[in-house]
C-alpha cells in the first residue's frame, strides 16, 4: 500500500504542476507492494515521473479527458 500512496502523491503533484483540472484525467493503479532500497526507489520514481509527464504532455491534447493506468 505504501508504494501506491507514494505514486498517487507523485501523480497528484504532476497533475497540479501541469495545471490539469480536477476530474479531467483520472488515475487508476494496480500496483503490488515491493521492497526497494533508496537507489532503486529513486530510479523507479524518476521513470514513473517521466512516463506520467509524457502522458500528460502528449496523450491528452486540447484538454481532452482521459485516464492514466499504472500497473
Amino acid at each position: 500500500m505504501h508504494n501506491v500512496f507514494e505514486i498517487n502523491n507523485l501523480v497528484s503533484g504532476l497533475l497540479i504542476s501541469y495545471h490539469i483540472v480536477p476530474g479531467q484525467i483520472s488515475l487508476q493503479t494496480n500496483i503490488d507492494a515491493v521492497s526497494l532500497n533508496v537507489d532503486e526507489a529513486l530510479a523507479c520514481g524518476l521513470v514513473v515521473n517521466e512516463l506520467i509527464s509524457n502522458a500528460l504532455k502528449h496523450a491528452f491534447p486540447n484538454k481532452q479527458k482521459g485516464m492514466t493506468n499504472i500497473s
